[in-house]
């Protein structure tokens, strides 16, 4: 059994995990376990999803497998994934669960470009401010059930090999509309330090928003820049692991 922390990461809105393969390649080649959140927001359909409990609970049965085994967790999230990751830490902080006299927990967060909500707050309230601009590119059904993106290579993907852009663009799936109404139910970079990846030439969550929100009042932060689009694990993805490897406790 491995030593080091496991990771678990949670993607996007519209993103399954496949696309972290290349970062985690560089987590399994070093010895770390990797594990790999699919949201019902996505895999399930957006018609059986009204809100981001399915989510949140997808997360929180990976997370409390890995704590039950005694395992060290790094939650990692991007995008949208910031939102149910956050919720699904509550409760399983290392912290929390030596205080119940157990082993294992959640010992560190790496927001990558996510939103990192305080509690009562969610993605749809920010709709009419700078912190959420996904109206003027993400498209809505006549049902309101659910969204998809247009033009994923120039909003996620401008610095990605061109081929790889277009694979990952065609892989994008509708996501659950109603998952953006939710509130956040547990801000977990207040409880948990948190490294903040801010990519800085993002086309979809802008890296002032993304700043503002590593610089919360109450926050545990480490603040990280990459040079990326708002996908650095396709781009970026030695850098992006270093980053997250470190932030784990790792002297690389």
């Amino acid at each position: 059994m491995s030593s080091k922390p496991t990771v678990i990461v949670v993607p996007g809105a519209w993103h399954t995990s496949e696309g972290w393969k290349s970062v985690s390649d560089h987590f399994t080649t070093a010895g770390y376990p990797f594990i790999g959140i699919e949201k019902p927001s996505v895999s399930l359909g957006p018609t059986y999803i009204q809100n981001f409990d399915p989510d949140v609970e997808a997360v929180r049965s990976e997370i409390a497998k890995a704590a039950n085994d005694g395992k060290d967790i790094v939650v990692l999230m991007h995008s949208y994934g910031g939102v149910p990751g956050s919720a699904a830490c509550k409760g399983f902080s290392k912290e929390d669960r030596a205080k119940e006299g157990k082993k294992g927990g959640v010992i560190r967060l790496v927001y990558v470009a996510a939103f990192a909500l305080d509690e009562g707050v969610s993605l749809a309230s920010l709709g009419n401010s700078k912190s959420s601009r996904s109206s003027q590119w993400s498209i809505i059904d006549d049902s309101g059930e659910f969204a998809t993106v247009a033009d994923g290579n120039y909003r996620f993907y401008h610095d990605v090999d061109p081929a790889i852009a277009d694979e990952n663009s065609a892989k994008l799936q509708h996501h659950a509309f109603k998952t953006f109404r939710s509130e956040q139910t547990y801000a977990a970079w207040k409880h948990i330090p948190s490294t903040y990846v801010v990519c800085e030439e993002d086309r979809a969550v802008p890296a002032e928003v993304q700043e503002h929100m590593a610089s919360q009042e109450g926050g545990l932060w480490t603040v990280k820049s990459l040079k990326s689009s708002h996908s650095p694990f396709l781009s970026m993805p030695k850098d992006l692991a270093e980053i997250i490897r470190k932030a784990a406790g790792e002297d690389i």
